[in-house]
């Protein structure tokens, strides 16, 4: 049996690198962008937990992301990943603070570096993101990255890692470039 062919996404605007996942990879990385956990996605596909991870940690690193919700906005960014549009109603209620608070974690800080970030309370920042998460209806940062990018209320544009889009980031894998 032949493997299966890698996803592709959006060539980038600026150099044409087409960023790609092996099929596994982005299965995994599809089912935790839905909010599901190691142990639910193994248990969904009969693979072992320690796959799962092994697979969520490999799309990581070809992604260029240090966490899921990372590789997430990154995957949603450069069309290896596309949410279901929202609800507008549900979009009302996130307010800009709940935003801003939750945007450093899409980049892969943690509620801690992001309140550092953000000159802002450690238990700030954790609040809004509970917040966050009951009204968009997130079980976990990846997650709510999928449904804001449905909800269109985070940043869209290609992350051109290629040209260093993040300081020290490795380019993105491709295909044909």
């Amino acid at each position: 049996m032949f493997p299966a062919p890698p996803k592709t996404g959006r060539p980038c605007p600026r150099c044409g690198a087409v960023p790609a996942l092996d099929a596994q990879c982005h299965r995994v990385l599809a089912l935790q962008a839905r909010g599901l956990t190691h142990r639910a996605i193994a248990g969904r596909l009969g693979w072992t937990i320690e796959t799962v991870g092994a697979l969520a940690g490999q799309a990581r690193r070809e992604l260029g992301a240090t966490t899921a919700a990372h590789a997430v906005d990154v995957a949603c960014r450069n069309g290896l990943l596309v949410p279901p549009p929202g609800d507008l109603a549900v979009a009302a209620r996130v307010t800009g603070d709940q935003l801003t608070a939750f945007e450093p974690i899409t980049r892969g800080l943690s509620a801690a570096e992001a309140a550092q970030a953000l000159r802002i309370g450690r238990q700030t920042v954790t609040g809004h993101l509970r917040v966050l998460y009951d009204r968009v209806g997130a079980r976990t940062a990846a997650h709510a990255t999928y449904l804001l990018h449905g909800l269109h209320r985070l940043p869209s544009g290609h992350p051109c890692l290629c040209q260093g889009e993040r300081a020290g980031a490795e380019p993105l894998a491709t295909v044909g470039r």
